[in-house]
């Protein structure tokens, strides 16, 4: 399963490289993907790469931490798919209309710093 980690660990620090270095780009493409079609796309994706963080956490020096990012993937795969009072709506508006660029860079940071350290901890 240490595929799934360098996987998901070149994922985020991509994801990191691109909100650092192409901030309006990343907000355009996050607008396309929220949207209601790919909403429930994106919720069964964060789902099933939840299920394999779960999975995947043996095959890393640190299987708690990554198991708790899977199950918080879960979690949030859930509530994109139900979106309970339009929960997931306020908060993928609130990402892209009212989020700073800068706050779009910090999440860059903490991506690749998280993607980092995950590509390290595998055994």
């Amino acid at each position: 399963m240490q595929w799934v980690l360098y996987g998901m660990s070149g994922f985020w620090i991509v994801l990191g490289c691109c909100a650092i270095l192409y901030t309006t780009e990343t907000r355009s493409v996050y607008r396309h993907i929220a949207q209601t079609p790919g909403r429930k796309i994106m919720a069964v994706l964060v789902f099933v790469l939840g299920l394999l963080l779960v999975w995947a956490g043996s095959a890393s020096h640190y299987p708690w931490f990554i198991r708790l990012l899977g199950l918080m993937a879960i979690a949030k795969g859930g509530v994109i798919f139900v979106n309970p009072g339009q929960f997931w709506d306020r908060i993928s508006t609130w990402c892209i209309e009212e989020l700073s660029d800068q706050a779009y860079r910090f999440s860059g940071i903490v991506n690749l710093v998280l993607g980092t350290a995950v590509l390290s901890w595998v055994i």
